[in-house]
């Protein structure tokens, strides 16, 4: 045998030699833990056993056959899956073990699982958004997780929140609050807080509205003993208060809430009980006088300037007892007063048309044999006026025009209400009027109610919050709904807070805000709503251990939130 014939047969060998020697036999493998039908959330680990006759050189986790990358070379076999990126439902998963030949083998599939909504991370929650010196001031709860991960404040135009800008990331919890600067008054944004951990999992605030409107809460120490009955708006954006001490006073308030100046105006012994603002700027107001020509009261019409100077008053007269409870501005420039003349039977309700100068045009009255009065008047969108007030015991709605013809008269006999304290027309002419109820329960309640242009009844409603309760203003609102201000009074008297209620087209509550005040006597006579949507307050403060009212006045957001209460004024 030749060596070419030597070398051929040993290669021979060899190859014989080396297929008789390779390894087929697979590893074996099986999950340890978690069992199957285990919810798992965040990083969940999977523990798991491999052998094989020669060596495992990996084990890899499958999730709905489908590698995830997960693996482990060494004893003993453990693989992580980051839950993190996958839907809240139920997966099946294997483990594959490989050995050092290449063989490969399945463990038996189990059905895990996630659910990672538990462990998201705590939701913050943004504090009510103060708008000072053209900033948002921001602040929000902080999250007490041990895995917290960051923070961030997003803003929008919108309140989807699709589109928004990042004002603020922060690695930090204790980080809490951010002011925004550069905001214009009469701005409105959105606002978001992320929260997430060190995994990713991220957690969403409800988005909260900020509104560029300026607010206060103040209480006008320098004003003591002064009884508030309305409040009105003024041209430069500012506020009127109009109340009674000793005499008429009026405060003329600017948009900040400063007090800008006071006037006490007329005689000891005069009452004023509503006001509006002239066509240039001033104030006329309507009350009552002790008689010069009686033992009892005649109606008073006086004008002030909008500095507060009186500019003329007028008295109107009959030979009994006159009282005035309200009045509106008419297109020319003058006014129409509605109040309550003894010299008709018992009482009827009054109307006086006077011009610019406070000299009357007209005179009307109307009623029943009882004692009767109209104790509001406002005006329609074609000019002509609804009068409310009570015959008796029974609301009544009637509507004049232009020349105090009267057009048409509602009696509602069957209502709740037995005290009318305000009355506001829609854009659509519906009507809407509060005040107290009584029969409903043992004590005096909120009656609210609705009619259409009409004075058809459309509902009458009741609320009770405390021991009593007291409509104050009303003002219907652009979806066809209301907002009402009022006060309820607990047993003592630590308990008589401030109230904002709003209500749908169908008089059922919507958002209901308490506490108003605290424990101090706090109550609201008169409100509004300002053209940027704020929502003015004004009242009495009393804290009674001084044994001396202020007079409060606050501007809240369009959802009611309110600065602490400043007493420096």
């Amino acid at each position: 045998m030749n060596s070419r014939q030597r070398l051929l047969l040993v290669s021979m060998i060899v190859l014989v030699s080396s297929c008789e020697e390779s390894d087929t036999t697979p590893p074996q493998v099986s999950i340890v833990s978690p069992q199957s039908g285990t919810i798992v959330y965040e990083i969940a680990t999977i523990s798991c056993v491999a052998t094989d006759n020669d060596a495992i050189n990996k084990v890899e986790l499958w999730i709905e056959g489908v590698g995830s990358g997960s693996i482990d070379t060494e004893e003993p076999y453990i693989l992580k899956w980051n839950t993190i990126t996958y839907d809240n439902k139920e997966y099946s998963i294997s483990v594959r073990a490989t050995d050092a030949t290449g063989n490969t083998a399945d463990s038996e599939v189990m059905l895990i699982a996630v659910d990672n909504s538990s462990a998201i991370p705590q939701v913050s929650t943004i504090a009510p958004i103060i708008y000072s010196n053209e900033s948002f001031i921001l602040s929000w709860s902080i999250c007490n997780d041990t895995d917290f991960g960051s923070y961030e404040l997003r803003s929008s135009n919108s309140m989807d929140m699709m589109i928004y800008n990042v004002e603020l990331s922060s690695l930090n919890a204790q980080d809490t609050t951010t002011e925004i600067i550069g905001v214009e008054e009469g701005d409105k944004r959105y606002f978001q807080i992320v929260t997430s951990d060190t995994l990713g999992l991220q957690a969403y605030s409800t988005i909260v509205e900020g509104n560029a409107i300026v607010l206060f809460n103040n209480v006008y120490e320098s004003v003591p003993n002064l009884y508030p009955i309305k409040i009105i708006s003024t041209s430069d954006g500012g506020y009127c208060l109009i109340g009674n001490d000793t005499s008429p006073r009026f405060l003329k308030i600017d948009k900040y809430g400063g007090l800008e100046w006071t006037r006490g105006v007329s005689n000891v012994g005069n009452v004023v009980r509503d006001a509006c603002v002239t066509i240039d700027d001033g104030f006329v107001f309507v009350g009552d006088i002790p008689s010069s020509y009686n033992n009892s009261y005649d109606l008073l019409l006086q004008k002030i300037s909008a500095d507060g100077i009186e500019v003329w008053r007028r008295i109107y007269h009959t030979p009994e007892q006159d009282m005035g409870f309200s009045l509106t501005s008419t297109s020319d420039g003058g006014f129409i007063v509605v109040g309550t003349t003894m010299s008709y039977g018992g009482g009827d309700a009054w109307v006086i048309r006077v011009d610019a100068e406070g000299d009357s045009l007209w005179t009307n009255h109307f009623g029943t044999e009882g004692w009767d009065y109209a104790s509001k008047i406002e005006s329609t969108q074609n000019n002509d006026y609804i009068i409310s007030g009570m015959f008796g015991s029974d609301l009544f709605l009637t509507k004049i025009n232009s020349n105090g013809n009267q057009m048409w008269e509602m009696i509602y006999p069957d209502l709740y209400l037995a005290n009318l304290m305000d009355l506001r027309i829609a854009s659509n002419d519906d009507i809407f009027f509060c005040g107290g109820a009584t029969g409903y329960s043992e004590h005096i309640d909120m009656s609210i109610g609705k009619t259409d242009s009409d004075g058809n009844l459309e509902w009458e409603e009741i609320f009770n919050y405390g021991f009593e309760d007291a409509a104050a203003s009303i003002h219907p609102t652009d979806d066809g709904g209301s907002i009402v201000f009022g006060t309820t009074h607990g047993q003592s008297t630590e308990n008589t807070t401030a109230v904002i209620l709003e209500l749908n087209s169908s008089g059922a509550e919507e958002r209901v805000t308490l506490g108003i005040g605290g424990n101090i006597y706090t109550i609201c006579t008169s409100g509004l709503i300002t053209s940027d949507n704020g929502l003015i307050f004004s009242g009495l403060r009393h804290n009674l251990e001084e044994c001396q009212p202020k007079p409060w006045i606050a501007k809240a957001s369009p959802s009611g939130e309110m600065l602490a209460f400043n007493h420096n004024h």
